[in-house]
């Protein structure tokens, strides 16, 4: 179940929301974490917030490289995506380097 559904809208209510979900999880589920951080990071670049997109961005893909699973990889792909816009800001590089060393199956 997608514990994050009803909450998927951009702006500082959705982030907030986000952020008390992600709160909520158990440092446990590991593979939730990633998923849902990614989509918190998502949407943080929705929000024109790029970097507090790239810092959530980098608990993601610290999350997701202690899973085996494809759609925390996915998630990961989607967060580079959505900060393509953004390409030339340094936090931007910063993190996609991140992710080709941290995370290179996931890397663009």
């Amino acid at each position: 179940m997608d514990t994050l559904a009803p909450v998927r809208c951009p702006g500082t209510l959705g982030i907030d929301r986000l952020g008390d979900a992600l709160t909520a999880l158990s440092p446990t589920h590991v593979r939730r974490l990633a998923i849902d951080t990614a989509l918190l990071a998502s949407t943080l670049v929705a929000a024109g917030r790029i970097d507090e997109a790239c810092a959530t961005a980098r608990e993601a893909v610290d999350y997701a490289a202690r899973t085996t699973s494809h759609r925390c990889l996915q998630r990961i792909v989607e967060v580079q995506a959505d900060l393509e816009p953004y390409r030339c800001e340094p936090e931007v590089r910063e993190f996609v380097e991140y992710v080709r060393h941290r995370l290179p199956l996931a890397a663009v």
